[in-house]
């Protein structure tokens, strides 16, 4: 967490390896099929690394 929150790229990449799949499964949960669900999945890790 110290890392992440110094924007330490190798923990921010080390929190979207560990988190992404998961992320991209509730969006997929709550939207189903939805022609943006790539584009929001990136947008929620912009958001949080912002």
């Amino acid at each position: 967490m110290h890392g992440f929150r110094r924007s330490d790229p190798a923990a921010c990449s080390a929190l979207y390896d560990r988190r992404a799949e998961h992320v991209r499964r509730v969006l997929y949960r709550l939207l189903g099929f939805h022609r943006n669900l790539a584009d929001l999945h990136h947008d929620v890790f912009v958001r949080t690394l912002e």
